[in-house]
């Protein structure tokens, strides 16, 4: 049966999860975020839904996970005092094994932690603990991604949203707006421009064309 997962914080995560999941041989895998959105996770089929919903909302273990830049793991959580009475540990099929690698972004600012857990007690060998700060260090590199993407779509939203305004007040009081690009050797008319000058919105005149538009005696001035 497919993994249960549920990334919607974050859907670029998705496939590194899966494959940290499958490279660790966990149960489940899952981003823990600093500022605490909600996290980003995938576990088996068979694993126990409340389990899992109990292991991702416990403070005290993202407390452990967060406390400072090093690799925590807890080979045993029903041997650990800080963990032993937890739902997650106590339920049937519960978990026993807990790991978790920072994730740091530049200028060492902390996004949160890439966590892993296992019904089965054990530790992470060498092999498995530089795996695992790895694919840390990757899902560093898709929240930067993300974060880089979202930017763009503020930044696009706010010229839209300030385009229109312009516009509108353009029509209001009958302003247009143009520019001129030497280098590109190209003009752009606002919609209001346009209307003013009689041509569809979005009209985009030729350079010796646009001089056309004006009176006879500003010619020399533009």
């Amino acid at each position: 049966p497919p993994p249960v997962s549920n990334a919607s914080t974050l859907p670029e995560a998705l496939p590194l999860l899966e494959g940290v999941k499958i490279a660790l041989g966990v149960t489940v895998a899952w981003i823990a975020f600093s500022d605490g959105t909600q996290p980003c996770y995938v576990a088996n089929a068979n694993a126990n839904a409340n389990v899992v919903s109990s292991l991702l909302s416990d403070l005290a273990l993202l407390a452990v996970a967060s406390d400072g830049d090093a690799l925590a793991i807890v080979a045993d959580a029903a041997r650990d005092s800080r963990f032993m009475a937890s739902a997650w540990v106590t339920a049937l099929s519960g978990i026993h094994f807990f790991a978790g690698a920072p994730i740091l972004l530049g200028h060492h600012e902390r996004a949160g932690t890439l966590c892993v857990a296992d019904n089965k007690a054990h530790s992470l060998d060498i092999n498995q603990t530089r795996k695992l700060v790895a694919l840390a260090a990757t899902a560093a590199r898709i929240i930067e991604g993300s974060r880089a993407v979202q930017g763009e779509n503020s930044l696009q939203l706010e010229l839209q949203r300030t385009k229109t305004l312009l516009e509108r007040t353009g029509s209001m009081v009958g302003v247009g707006g143009w520019e001129v690009d030497l280098v590109a050797n190209t003009i752009f008319w606002s919609d209001e421009t346009c209307r003013i000058h009689g041509v569809p919105p979005g009209y985009s005149p030729q350079l010796n064309e646009a001089i056309e538009f004006y009176a006879p005696q500003a010619r020399p001035v533009i």
